[in-house]
């Protein structure tokens, strides 16, 4: 799964910003960027078992950066899926937990 951003200010385009820094200031910036960037992934993933979020990185190039998750069903999580038959794989049925929260009569 690939996601592309621009960031865009009030008409003010960050990319013709960057390009009248130095490079050592750009990439500092895109580092930066990139590590917040990871930084909220991790903060706003479902957390059951901690996986999805751990598997979080940030690969930092050049001028540039790739943020993601790294486990195979992150794009179920994020995207959804359809409707679809669950089975059991280590037993003979399904067993789901059900919570009801109710106000109690005063």
């Amino acid at each position: 799964m690939s996601i592309e951003i621009t960031v865009e200010r009030s008409g003010l385009e960050l990319n013709v910003v960057a390009e009248k820094l130095s490079d050592e200031v750009r990439q500092k910036l895109v580092e930066v960027l990139a590590l917040k960037t990871r930084q909220i992934m991790f903060g706003r993933a479902p957390w059951l078992t901690g996986r999805l979020a751990s598997s979080v990185r940030a690969d930092i190039g050049r001028f540039q950066a790739k943020i993601g998750p790294q486990v195979p069903y992150a794009v179920y999580v994020v995207s959804g899926t359809l409707p679809h038959e669950i089975r059991p794989i280590n037993a003979r049925v399904l067993k789901f937990e059900v919570f009801v929260l109710r106000k109690r009569k005063s």
